[in-house]
C-alpha cells in the first residue's frame, strides 16, 4: 500500500510540473522561442563607433558600449574587417536576409572564464540568434547577433524580440515584415 501511495505522490509530482510549463507561440515577439523573421528591418537612428582593432560594438540596456554584462541580454553588430582605426556606422536601414540560432559556450575552470568550453569544467552557455544583414549604402556591416544571458544549458535561452528592443534603446528599432 506505501509503494502504491509513494508512486502516485510520484506521478501527481511529475504531472503538476507539466502544468507549469506553458508553451508560448513562435508568434509572440516576448517568447524567447520567436525568431524575428527574414525581411524584418534594423532601422539604426544614430551613429554608432567602432573602436580601432575591433569589429564589433556591443548593445545593452539601451547604452552602446566595447563590452558587455554577459549575464544579461545583449546584441552586437558587426562589420567584415577589423581595422586599425576607428570604423563608423551611420544611421540606415538594415534588412535581415539570413537568421540562425547557435549557442556559445563559456566553461569555469578554476574560477577561470574561458570561451569555447573545454578543460573538464562545468560549461554555461548563451543562446543567440545571428542575421545577416544587408544595406546598399553600408554593404561592410554584416550580421546583428544578439544572446540571452550566460545561463546554465537548461536554463539559457536566448532573446526575444522586446528584449532585442531593450537592448538598442533609442539607437535602433526593428521593423517587421
Amino acid at each position: 500500500m506505501t509503494r502504491i501511495i509513494r508512486f502516485s505522490f510520484l506521478i501527481a509530482l511529475l504531472l503538476s510540473g507539466c502544468n507549469a510549463y506553458v508553451v508560448r507561440s513562435p508568434a509572440d515577439e516576448d517568447s524567447a522561442y520567436y525568431s524575428l523573421p527574414v525581411g524584418t528591418v534594423l532601422v539604426l537612428h544614430r551613429e554608432v563607433a567602432i573602436a580601432p582593432g575591433y569589429a564589433r560594438v556591443y548593445f545593452q540596456n539601451g547604452q552602446a558600449a566595447p563590452a558587455t554584462n554577459e549575464f544579461e541580454p545583449h546584441c552586437w553588430l558587426e562589420v567584415r574587417q577589423v581595422l586599425p582605426v576607428l570604423q563608423i556606422i551611420r544611421p540606415d536601414e538594415f534588412v535581415i536576409t539570413k537568421v540562425a540560432y547557435d549557442t556559445t559556450h563559456v566553461a569555469a575552470v578554476f574560477g577561470l572564464k574561458l570561451a569555447g568550453g573545454g578543460g573538464g569544467g562545468v560549461s554555461d552557455l548563451i543562446k543567440i540568434w545571428t542575421m545577416r544583414l544587408r544595406s546598399e549604402k553600408q554593404p561592410d556591416v554584416l550580421r546583428l547577433v544578439c544572446g540571452g544571458g550566460l545561463n546554465a544549458p537548461a536554463l539559457a535561452r536566448t532573446p526575444s524580440a522586446t528584449q532585442i528592443r531593450a537592448a538598442f534603446g533609442s539607437y535602433a528599432s526593428l521593423r517587421l515584415p
